[in-house]
């Protein structure tokens, strides 16, 4: 008996946790966290949307000012924008990204000021 209690205990311990929310992919793009804040990157037919959320609900995108900054696999690395669209999404229109990139969200609050980044790697 002690051995079943004992078992059962540590798979609710090895269960995953998830306080801030979920950190999955809403829009079928690639999710990090930005300080409290999770980011999701989808590449598009138009350039590169950026969604913003707090694990449980979604953040305004005029909430923030960010930047997409680009490093190809070969070429130059560059900075642009990302400009509110609708709800919780910026965009940098025309920009994409091939295999091997490394794209870095740049992400300032506007109410708090505080600074943070997301970064992810295109394959």
């Amino acid at each position: 008996m002690f051995f079943a209690g004992t078992a059962a205990a540590m798979l609710v311990l090895a269960a995953p946790v998830a306080a801030h929310g979920t950190m999955a992919a809403m829009h079928g793009g690639l999710v990090e966290m930005a300080g409290e804040t999770g980011v999701e990157v989808v590449k598009t037919d138009a350039g590169v949307d950026v969604y913003f959320n707090d694990g449980h609900e979604e953040l305004p995108a005029a909430s923030f000012d960010a930047n997409l900054i680009v490093t190809p696999a070969a070429g130059e690395k560059f900075t642009t924008d990302l400009e509110p669209a609708s709800g919780n999404r910026l965009t940098a229109a025309g920009v994409t990204p091939a295999a091997g990139a490394k794209l870095v969200v740049a992400v300032v609050d506007k109410s708090t000021g505080a600074k943070s980044f997301a970064t992810f790697h295109y394959e």
